[in-house]
């Protein structure tokens, strides 16, 4: 089964899933599997709020999603700053 990472809310959409990869925020097997989500938290609650087979939906999804925690990641937040590309 292939393996997809959503981006979702202000930070997803503008997030390129390329610079993400690059600069280790996502792994790099998973930038041609990213899907920009947009605003999902009030789209799915508008789904579900009109129609109840989408909170069966929702749960199934919530039983697969997995969260990873960066700050718990060794040298994360190391290689995350040092790659930030900021003006002098």
């Amino acid at each position: 089964q292939k393996k997809i990472l959503y981006f979702a809310g202000a930070f997803g959409t503008k997030l390129n899933e390329h610079d993400a990869a690059f600069c280790g925020l996502i792994p790099k097997n998973f930038e041609k599997n990213v899907i920009h989500a947009g605003n999902a938290a009030l789209v799915g609650a508008f789904l579900m709020a009109i129609d109840d087979s989408y909170v069966l939906k929702a749960k199934k999804i919530a039983a697969l999603a997995q969260s990873i925690n960066l700050a718990d990641l060794s040298g994360f937040q190391e290689i995350f700053i040092n790659s930030l590309n900021f003006p002098n």
